[in-house]
């Protein structure tokens, strides 16, 4: 998610492909965000098992274990919204992650989560 520094300012929002590529979208698929600064927030998701998949001895003996939107057990080091990153990256406040969208250009850029 592109959130951005100043009010008033829409956010974009996208996903990633399996390679770490991402395209972004404001008002619609694949549209890109609108010019001007934002805080990037990335968030990673253990994957979901393929339909008809079996979970079993997936699930936690824990009833108060956390668990993510598909109903299984959260992965170790996951928050409890499932997220495997380390949480600075998911808020404004703490994302060490910044870019400038330019009204022309060809706007790229290279996300390092260290």
């Amino acid at each position: 998610t592109f959130s951005p520094t100043r009010e008033g300012q829409l956010a974009a929002a996208g996903r990633s492909d399996d390679s770490g590529n991402f395209t972004v979208s404001t008002y619609g698929s694949g549209d890109g965000a609108v010019a001007g600064e934002f805080k990037v927030l990335v968030r990673k998701y253990a994957e979901q098992p393929a339909a008809g998949e079996s979970t079993a001895g997936e699930h936690s003996a824990d009833p108060n274990a956390p668990v993510d939107a598909g109903g299984h057990g959260a992965k170790k080091g996951a928050d409890s919204t499932g997220n495997i990153l380390p949480p600075e990256f998911g808020k404004p406040e703490t994302t060490p992650l910044s870019v400038t969208v330019t009204a022309d250009g060809e706007n790229r850029f290279e996300l390092k989560l260290e």
